[in-house]
């Protein structure tokens, strides 16, 4: 280490030295999520985007998709229309401030700042299967944001509807409530098909659940 200042935990790993990177919130905006697509737009290098509270509502993320260069298409729809806070945090420079603790690397960049609103991971959570997952949330008097680290999808079928074969998809839905995170794989959609046809079971691992302490930001 050729600057600033170093910190470990009990297991002997480096937590903050002057190769600290940050991930720092860059936007929190407050968008309406619909029952069909409601797109998110945000230009940023590589964010990642968690949901505050949804007020009841299961939300999925439907797709991540890069526009070109920086800029990040999140689609997002709901079981019903709901307004949701989101929390955008990316590796982003920390913001300079007057007071506190700020770490610099060799090159005079500053790495660290203490009074940057980043990331601070509260708990990693992992979904079993497709029933219903739920997780406790600290009751604490703190505020939580959560993010599926991906979204599974699997078709079922065939259901026979007098003689007509339907098919039915099914995603990963999360709900973020004050005591209790929410994981439940629901249906999205169905499409008639041929009744011969079988899809197989999904065979994606089930994802885990990021929680995120966002108080004061």
């Amino acid at each position: 280490m050729s600057a600033g200042f170093q910190s470990w935990n009990d297991s002997g790993t480096v937590q903050i030295d002057e190769n600290y990177t940050s991930m720092t919130l860059v936007t929190s905006p407050t968008i309406t999520i619909n029952t069909t697509d409601t797109y998110f737009d945000i230009a940023s290098a590589n964010p990642i985007v968690f949901l505050g509270n949804t007020s009841g509502a299961y939300v999925r993320m439907t797709s991540r998709v890069n526009l070109g260069g920086s800029v990040w298409r999140y689609t997002f729809s709901a079981n019903v229309a709901i307004n949701v806070r989101l929390y955008c945090f990316d590796q982003a420079a920390p913001s300079s401030s007057n007071y506190g603790m700020q770490i610099f690397n060799g090159s005079g960049v500053l790495v660290f700042d203490s009074n940057s609103p980043f990331l601070r991971l509260s708990a990693i959570h992992q979904v079993v299967g497709t029933a219903s997952n739920s997780f406790a949330v600290p009751q604490d008097g703190r505020a939580y944001a959560a993010a599926l680290t991906y979204t599974r999808l699997s078709v079922q079928g065939p259901i026979l509807i007098g003689q007509q074969a339907w098919y039915y998809t099914f995603q990963d839905f999360l709900q973020v409530a004050g005591n209790q995170l929410l994981v439940t794989h629901g249906q999205t959609n169905r499409f008639p098909g041929q009744n011969a046809f079988a899809y197989p079971p999904p065979t994606q691992n089930p994802p885990q659940v990021l929680m995120v302490d966002v108080t004061y930001l």
